[in-house]
């Protein structure tokens, strides 16, 4: 009976204390959305100053990255082609092949979400050429992964494992 009670007891806290840690993170959530929205104007504003130097380096080009990334979460794939290409132009300048490669990456995602499958798998591919050069194990299974979703997109379930077996190899 003691044990029995005791276990109760073991339920009841473990109950209680996953409600504080689950409000805890809702109101940090809350906290951070309403942050966020309160201030993206002047978050976009201060990238776009950055990004529009008169001689762009790659402060220029991770300004722009972050662009990207601001409207690819937003599920506005117009705006992050837009900063892509003009990050694109200028890391093709300075020769700056991670960020070339980078930026073909976000350009095929990019595609994907606007089921632009095969321009997607180009500037995926493109991606992909640049491994020898950027070194980049992480990247290079994020491209093969991403080659998995596009073949999942489209049905062809076996090329999807195909890549995604690439992937792990690589893991």
């Amino acid at each position: 009976m003691q044990i029995a009670s005791h276990a109760r007891n073991d339920v009841v806290v473990f109950r209680d204390a996953l409600k504080c840690v689950l409000l805890v993170a809702a109101l940090c959530g809350a906290i951070r959305f309403s942050y966020s929205q309160a201030k993206p104007q002047k978050y976009i504003d201060s990238l776009l100053a950055i990004a529009g130097q008169i001689k762009p380096d790659s402060n220029s080009i991770n300004a722009l990255t972050h662009l990207q990334r601001y409207y690819f979460e937003r599920g506005l794939y117009d705006s992050t082609l837009k900063y892509a290409l003009r990050t694109l132009s200028i890391a093709q300048k300075l020769n700056i092949h991670k960020s070339i490669a980078r930026t073909y990456y976000n350009l095929g995602m990019a595609y994907t979400n606007l089921t632009q499958y095969d321009s997607a798998a180009a500037n995926i591919n493109k991606a992909l050429a640049l491994m020898p050069l950027v070194k980049d194990t992480a990247m290079q299974i994020n491209c093969y992964n991403s080659f998995a979703l596009l073949a999942n997109y489209q049905s062809d379930y076996s090329t999807a494992v195909a890549y995604l077996t690439k992937a792990a190899e690589l893991i």
